[in-house]
């Protein structure tokens, strides 16, 4: 058993790496999906929402990205402020359509279509522009004084679009709107910016008006034209009526967890719909890497084609730390091959499997054996009788074979040095079980199977993930076409898994749904079995006082050996006894308003706690707060979680924390099943691996 100072290591470790290693959260140009309040990595966004509030992200703009789209004019706009004239003159501008149809939107900026800017301190509301407005012939800058604008007929046309930073400015007028105006105003930009004076610049939109809109009274001419509204962010095309935005954005985005250095382009992403369905690629989206073969930060982006329309960016991270060593899933070790390279055997072993009917010789060099790698990470203690090892790979766990302690621990490990017709192994060379990251491997026609073996040396490379390899049992070599093991390929993590719970345990079953999770609470000690017993008790009741007790010591480590005997009811609920085993676990709960009581006036710490009452009291525990109810409501007894639960069972649910009860292949919530002390050291075991804990 783990001392008190060795658990928290080992849980404060899981909570850095899994910190470390958390899925990388995607950059969608804005803050979240839809959410166009504030730039995140772009000084511009194009989105599209229909009429039903879809929201699809079109594209996302650097600087340089969006001033790439600016087009050189020579323009003034003018607006009123405080009873002044005011004009706007623009050098560079990036026109709406230009902007739009870059960002692929073009299809829903149609008549019926309207405009709404949104800044860095929120929508712009006093203006939303619509597709007619803006493409009325009738947006200018009039060159005519106040006195002379009964006839426009040769008004100036100006573009309507964004003003990018540095290339305009806002002068005021007395007297004459006319061209000198705007001559002076443009002068103004020409040699004279500085870094300085541009410190507060930033987009702003400046639009005509159409020319019928142009002066509510004869002769008064200072609406002729808008300067609106300044620091944009994102525009949105509000599409006409019976227009869906059938967005990519509001996609599952798969892949983006951390992935393995291997010299090659990583391209891990997927997309599938709300469903769950994947989506085809080149055929609903497209997707671009960039800086994803080496350790660090890869980006990609995605762009909806065919029935699927805007943009997602996103990154995810990969790492040089090639391999990793975990025990019950709590991270212990992680190895760059820099780090192991002083580690690694380089001499030759061989090894042999049957793949599909034909004999196959593997040679391998620098490697490292079991043994070595967990002594390194300090967990060679923990590899006993009863022990096994989990190896994960790139694409997942490798699930068709979980050595044992005594599968690879005994010293009969071999590659015999006989030919496959010989049955007699009478002089067999052990080989060990290892990781190696030199490996090559040669087809055997028939000859001596050491021949096959060796003859792999020749076509060794070197390769940045591990191969395990291992040899046969003596005695279950009795038919030697594959006395040895090439297993699993790609491996990024190796599990240590303690001694079964069903080894230590005589009420637990071996292989049943709980023995992991037993195993590893009993590991960490923060459920035991009974005392001076080897039982678990698997399927009896867990009360209020114990699952609370169990809380406790989890976020208090150094709980389990305390003296509770002395401790004083601090809750005010009159049936918390002093001095109780659950005692100081009542008072910490109830101060963290973690458990409030029935009716807030009995902690009622000898009721069985139920499935409902304690995902509310983990919610509480991790401050949930609106959780989705999309899980929730697919669950088919979800009507009978009590309204009080709802949203403590919802947030679970989305956590992971419980998946639901099989029964007969469809899965339950059973609100108000007791919970058992199986079903609690599962769900102690989803938190910690979900990183929760």
């Amino acid at each position: 058993m783990l001392s008190n100072a060795k658990k928290t290591w080992y849980i404060a470790l899981a909570f850095v790496l899994a910190t470390a290693l958390a899925l990388p959260s995607l950059a969608f140009g804005l803050d979240g999906k839809g959410d166009t309040s504030t730039a995140a990595d772009g000084t511009m966004a194009v989105y599209v929402e229909d009429e039903a509030g879809n929201t699809a992200l079109m594209k996302t703009y650097t600087a340089d990205e969006f001033a790439a789209l600016a087009t050189e004019v020579d323009a003034g706009y003018q607006y009123t402020k405080n009873d002044i004239v005011n004009v706007l003159a623009v050098k560079k501008l990036v026109e709406f359509d230009k902007l739009i149809a870059d960002a692929g939107a073009s299809a829903f900026w149609t008549e019926g279509a309207k405009l709404q800017f949104t800044c860095t301190d929120g929508v712009y509301k006093k203006s939303v522009p619509s597709y007619e407005q803006l493409h009325e012939t009738g947006f200018f800058y009039p060159n005519r004084s106040n006195t002379e604008l009964t006839d426009v007929s040769d008004a100036i046309e100006v573009p309507a679009g964004i003003a990018i930073p540095g290339w305009y400015k806002s002068v005021k007028t007395t007297g004459e709107i006319s061209a000198d105006v705007l001559t002076a105003a443009l002068g103004v930009l020409d040699g004279t910016i500085t870094d300085a004076n541009q410190a507060g610049n930033s987009t702003k939109v400046a639009i005509g008006i159409a020319r019928d809109l142009s002066s509510s009274e004869e002769g008064v001419v200072i609406d002729a034209g808008m300067r609106l509204t300044g620091s944009v962010v994102a525009i949105t095309i509000k599409a006409p009526a019976g227009v869906t935005a059938n967005s990519i954005s509001n996609c599952e985005i798969n892949g983006t967890d951390t992935q393995y250095y291997t010299g090659s382009a990583i391209t891990p992403i997927t997309v599938s719909d709300q469903e769950g369905n994947l989506l085809a690629k080149d055929v609903d989206y497209t997707i671009e890497y960039a800086d994803n073969v080496n350790a660090g930060t890869a980006s990609f982006t995605i762009t909806g084609i065919g029935n699927y329309v805007g943009q997602v960016k996103g990154t995810f991270t990969i790492t040089d730390k090639i391999l990793n060593v975990q025990i019950n899933g709590l991270p212990v070790k992680s190895y760059t091959m820099a780090e192991l390279a002083s580690k690694l055997s380089t001499d030759t072993q061989y090894y042999q499997q049957s793949n599909h009917g034909k004999i196959v010789g593997y040679a391998a060099t620098d490697y490292i054996t079991f043994a070595d790698l967990l002594k390194d990470a300090g967990i060679d203690q923990y590899w006993t009788e009863g022990s096994n090892l989990q190896f994960i790979c790139t694409d997942g766990l490798y699930g068709k074979n979980q050595p044992t302690f005594e599968d690879i621990a005994e010293q009969n490990l071999f590659y015999p040095n006989q030919s496959p017709t010989d049955e007699n192994i009478t002089d067999p060379v052990e080989t060990p079980a290892i990781l190696a990251f030199t490996y090559g491997s040669q087809n055997s026609d028939g000859e001596v199977v050491s021949d096959t073996a060796q003859a792999a040396a020749s076509n060794m490379s070197t390769y940045p993930l591990a191969k395990v390899f291992r040899g046969w049992k003596a005695e279950e070599s009795g038919s030697i076409n594959a006395p040895g093991w090439r297993l699993a390929t790609g491996v990024v993590t190796v599990n240590l898994q303690t001694t079964h719970a069903s080894k230590i345990f005589s009420d637990v079953e071996a292989k049943s749904w709980y023995e992991d999770a037993v195993t590893f609470c009993n590991f960490t000690g923060f459920m035991t079995g009974y005392a001076d017993t080897d039982l678990f008790g698997p399927s009896n009741a867990l009360t209020r006082a114990e699952f609370a007790t169990v809380l406790y010591r989890i976020m208090n480590p150094d709980a389990a050996s305390a003296d509770f005997t002395n401790v004083k009811n601090e809750t005010n609920l009159p049936d918390v006894e002093d001095g109780k085993f659950y005692t100081p676990a009542a008072n910490w709960a109830v101060a963290e308003g973690i458990i409030s009581g029935v009716d807030g006036k009995e902690f009622q710490p000898n009721t069985p706690c139920d499935r409902q009452t304690m995902c509310v009291i983990l919610s509480r525990l991790f401050g949930a707060e609106n959780p989705s109810m999309d899980k929730l409501n697919a669950m088919p007894d979800a009507e009978g979680v009590a309204v009080w639960a709802t949203e403590g069972v919802a947030w679970a649910l989305n956590e992971g924390v419980i998946s639901g009860v099989d029964v007969e292949g469809t899965r339950y919530i059973q609100a108000d099943t007791v919970l058992s002390r199986a079903m609690a050291a599962q769900v102690v075991a989803n938190s910690c691996y979900s990183g929760l804990f």
